[in-house]
């Protein structure tokens, strides 16, 4: 078969049927489906892009084939490829004529040959997406019926449709980058590497109208209440927010997540994403919105409390965050309890307290480690029964292990102390680990208690001696449990916590050696006749009141009792006392008040000797 001597320009915006149907017009030929008829194949092939008949149509027209093929709309099933690109046949409209009667006026008057050839029908045309001419800033017209004998033949549906076909609004157009890009891309004109170029051409041409869609009119706005002028702006708004880029994207997806994370009803795809989430999950399963779907299920992970349990887009396998609400789900503990043990601890503040369950988010592992720890908590009481002690023995031991609570007594949530049983545990092994000598029923190995009240140390010291390593003699008595078992050397615990003689009389040693009462020596003390000073005991280790023998030696040697003159003479008290007073020595304290009565020695020598006397 020879070539065609009159062909029309295939225009780099056309559709490869118009292209077709021009050439048929142009040739004198009634319809495009007759002018295929007559050259060999079919016109249905060509709508479909079959290669073979584009590459019989390519021939008789002189054009590049490979350039035809690109150009075609191949039909793959409910779908069509065009390019590298693909589209689903229900974002497509070309069973009825779509037109601008102005770009059609423009190819008239510009074109050659045949004036019913001249006119051509756009790629961007028949995408349901696209409503409006940019260039002419008018919405396309749309026939309002077409016969099937017509359909796809530009030429022919044009002319039956120029007649009753009408705008899709009467309103002028308003801007739109959105529906210039996709003539741009559709037209395969320079573009440059953006996120939303490397998206497929099946999420460009719907998802930013649902966007925008959502943005204008609500998280579940409906299309079929919007007018065609609040669907292209809706588109545009969309647009602008996916022009921006991935980030933009998931800002969008972001307050999306808060507006749900305040309010009500529980978490999932429709709450977080609405109409959105809803077209992506049930109404279709195209995988080309893919990455839409990973971006969206990754964003709700990161920044909401789903995770495994959770469906979106599929079963959810990860987790980022928690809320009370799933944190409760997995720990059987009731909600209000673990919000008072979350701010107990701190992770949660007075704020965060009133929110509702499901809005209170902590970091996942952050939360799994706390549940880890407050679900096999223990509260003082069972801390006890652990360790095998009586409550006395509770307080010395956190002074000395160090041992602190994982949550702390909180008067605000009423909440006691809860101690996380790893740590208690640890305490009970090291205690035991300490064990030097097998339990053999020695008298001197005694349990703790025991060892305490014989030795009147505290047991913290004890406590102290054994994990320092200090004591040899450690032993563990399997009939009895926990630090109960525990038995250290008496004599040894004795030794080590036996304090240093402080060094001064008790008050009983002063009095014998000043010869004197109690009574009188404490009124000594008191009118600062004798020093005393506090000390430790060391037997006993409670304080005292103690008097340096240097102090009741020197009393001793400046004064000298009326009792202890009796005892050395052998006189009466009254004898002693007339005999002095005889010698002019008087006493040298106020009698009446020490109820005792002391001479300075000085003044009493000589003065009771028989020479003395007789004198």
């Amino acid at each position: 078969m020879s070539g065609l001597s009159i062909t029309v320009p295939f225009h780099d915006d056309e559709t490869l049927t118009s292209l077709c149907s021009r050439t048929a017009a142009a040739n004198g030929i009634s319809s495009a489906r007759e002018f295929c008829t007559h050259m060999g194949f079919r016109f249905q092939h060509i709508i479909d892009g079959r290669t073979p008949a584009i590459d019989e149509f390519a021939y008789i027209t002189s054009s590049d084939a490979e350039y035809l093929r690109s150009r075609a709309l191949v039909k793959d099933g409910a779908r069509f490829r065009i390019g590298m690109e693909d589209i689903s046949k229900f974002d497509l409209a070309r069973s009825r004529a779509r037109f601008c009667p102005k770009c059609f006026e423009d190819d008239l008057n510009r074109g050659s040959g045949p004036e019913h050839s001249r006119g051509y029908g756009r790629l961007a045309w028949i995408f349901s997406c696209i409503r409006t001419c940019q260039k002419h800033n008018q919405f396309l017209c749309e026939a309002t019926r077409a016969r099937t004998a017509v359909m796809n033949d530009f030429v022919n549906m044009v002319e039956e449709a120029w007649a009753d076909a009408c705008p899709l609004s009467a309103d002028p157009a308003p801007r739109s980058m959105f529906e210039r890009y996709l003539e741009d891309r559709l037209a395969k004109r320079e573009r440059s590497e953006t996120w939303l170029n490397s998206l497929p051409l099946q999420v460009v041409v719907r998802v930013p109208e649902i966007i925008g869609g959502m943005i204008r009119h609500g998280h579940e706005f409906k299309y079929g209440a919007l007018s065609v002028r609040q669907s292209v702006e809706a588109a545009e708004e969309g647009f602008r927010v996916m022009a921006q880029g991935e980030d933009s994207f998931v800002d969008f997806l972001n307050v999306m997540q808060k507006k749900a994370l305040a309010g009500t009803g529980d978490l999932g795809g429709s709450l977080l994403y609405g109409r959105l989430y809803d077209i992506l999950a049930h109404a279709t399963k195209d995988p080309n919105y893919d990455p839409i779907r990973k971006i969206m299920r990754d964003t709700a992970i990161d920044n909401t409390p789903i995770g495994p349990g959770n469906a979106l887009f599929g079963p959810v396998d990860r987790r980022k965050l928690h809320s009370v609400t799933s944190a409760t789900n997995i720990s059987g503990m009731h909600f209000l309890r673990l919000k008072k043990l979350l701010r107990a601890k701190g992770l949660i503040g007075a704020v965060e307290f009133d929110l509702s369950p499901h809005r209170i988010m902590i970091d996942a592992q952050v939360m799994e480690d706390f549940l880890a720890i407050v679900t096999t908590g223990l509260a003082v009481n069972e801390c006890y029964d652990l360790l095998g002690i009586p409550r006395q023995q509770w307080q010395p031991l956190l002074r000395v292990t160090g041992l602190e609570p994982f949550i702390p007594a909180n008067e605000e949530t009423k909440v006691w102390p809860i101690f996380g049983r790893k740590s208690v545990q640890a305490v009970l092994d090291k205690m035991l680990s300490m064990e030097t000598i097998p339990y053999d029923g020695s008298e001197d190995l005694q349990d703790i208690k025991t060892v305490r009240k014989r030795t009147l140390c505290k047991f913290e010291e004890i406590y102290g001696l054994l994990l320092s390593g200090k004591l040899k003699k450690v032993a563990v008595d399997v009939r009895d449990r926990g630090l109960a078992s525990l038995r250290v050397s008496l004599e040894e615990v004795r030794d080590l916590v036996q304090l240093d003689n402080h060094g001064g009389m008790s008050l009983r040693q002063a009095e014998r050696a000043l010869g004197t009462a109690y009574g009188v020596l404490q009124r000594l003390i008191d009118d600062g006749h004798i020093r005393s000073r506090r000390a430790i005991n060391p037997v006993n280790r409670c304080p005292q009141t103690v008097i340096d023998p240097s102090d009741v030696a020197e009393f001793n040697c400046t004064f000298v009792g009326l009792n202890s003159l009796v005892m050395q003479h052998r006189r009466a008290h009254a004898t002693i006392r007339n005999i002095l007073g005889d010698a002019g020595v008087t006493p040298a304290f106020p009698p009446d008040e020490l109820g005792c009565t002391f001479y300075r020695r000085d003044e009493v020598e000589g003065k009771l000797t028989p020479k003395g006397h007789a004198n």
